[in-house]
């Protein structure tokens, strides 16, 4: 019955759209969210909706199955790779410093825009033994 009507009212713009306009939501009665996908995107968007996400993403982080999933996503690269991510901290702490150029502002060695940092080894002094590559060049050196 629900599927006939063609317009819904949301809830916080109080304007009436067609139902191609909310998100579906399984557990309302006519099966989309009340307020429209524009209302969402601004709520997500403002000050008030980035303190919800991260209040959830801390309660998530604190169950059983958030502890398991973080583990399962960063675990592995922090135990088995530590020097890795020191070399990683190390590049963006001196590029936010000014103490080396955004890699998208150098050029490749193939004559292409770069856009990263290809560590040439990981436990140089400072981490910060570095080539700019493009991300052809970039995936070919990993996959070689």
């Amino acid at each position: 019955m629900s599927q006939n009507i063609i317009t819904k009212h949301c809830c916080k713009c109080k304007n009436i759209k067609p139902r191609t306009e909310f998100h579906k939501n399984r557990s309302e009665k006519d099966g989309l969210h009340g307020k429209c996908k524009e209302c969402v995107k601004t709520y997500h968007r403002s000050d008030n909706g980035k303190a919800a996400k991260q209040r959830a993403s801390k309660v998530y982080a604190n169950t059983e199955k958030g502890k398991a999933a973080l583990k399962r996503a960063v675990g592995k690269y922090r135990v088995n790779s530590p020097e890795k991510k020191k070399a990683k901290n190390a590049v963006a702490r001196a590029i936010e410093n000014g103490k080396l150029p955004r890699p998208d502002s150098l050029t490749c060695s193939c004559g292409q825009s770069a856009q990263q940092y290809h560590h040439l080894d990981y436990i140089s002094k400072e981490g910060l033994n570095i080539v700019q590559k493009c991300v052809s060049c970039h995936k070919m050196l990993h996959t070689t």
